[in-house]
């Protein structure tokens, strides 16, 4: 009698979730062309053959890693839209803190997926649909935060909050940028003038309280 030995694959000798981690801060701070083979590695801490073996190319691991960094913000977006308290402040929030802690730091790294939009555009269709569904949960999280606002009295608008919504993710994409250089004051007074468009007479009264605030913690 022939036995026949079946061969298991083999684990790999590497933690997977950590070289994703470390993939998704290699491409944000070099950017997809920059972050060549040799860069992922040693920051990855990972052999090039078991980069090639165990996630086939550069670019798939790189759309895996723009895949669980989207994972990780579409679940931010959904419990933020669900978050208890001041939904002016919530949305206030989600729009500054992340900025304004990026140009504190000095730090050109900011968001993934504005830094694949910038530099990959719509070339990478893969990559695309993903910023595409990141997008779409953002918009969706801040329109419901708008109408909660606008319930709470703290806002007024006649548009739709979609599009409004839609156009408060074009701004952070913005910030993100500009946070590069601007001072974080800055970056705050041009979000309360956005948000303070719509803002009625006690939503205007709390944007003033936020920002005092944000200057007595510097």
């Amino acid at each position: 009698m022939v036995h026949t030995r079946v061969m298991t694959p083999r684990p790999p000798a590497f933690d997977e979730a950590a070289v994703i981690d470390a993939a998704i801060e290699t491409f944000t701070r070099h950017g997809y062309e920059g972050a060549d083979a040799s860069t992922l590695c040693r920051e990855a801490g990972l052999s090039r053959s078991s980069l090639y073996n165990s996630f086939g190319s550069r670019e798939a691991l790189f759309v895996r890693a723009l895949g669980e960094y989207s994972r990780r913000g579409v679940e931010q977006a959904a419990a933020l839209a669900e978050a208890e308290g001041s939904a002016l402040s919530l949305l206030r929030s989600r729009l500054l803190d992340g900025v304004q802690a990026q140009a504190r730091k000095g730090s050109r790294d900011g968001c993934l997926t504005v830094n694949v939009g910038i530099e990959l555009g719509r070339s990478l269709p893969e990559a695309a649909a993903i910023v595409d569904a990141d997008r779409e949960a953002w918009v969706r999280c801040y329109a419901a935060l708008l109408e909660r606002a606008a319930r709470q009295g703290d806002l007024a608008f006649d548009g739709d909050p979609l599009a409004l919504g839609a156009a408060l993710h074009t701004l952070l994409a913005g910030l993100r940028v500009a946070a590069r250089t601007l001072a974080p004051d800055e970056l705050g007074r041009e979000v309360d003038a956005v948000l303070g468009t719509w803002a009625t007479a006690a939503g205007r009264e709390l944007l003033g309280r936020l920002a005092s605030r944000g200057e007595e913690a510097r």
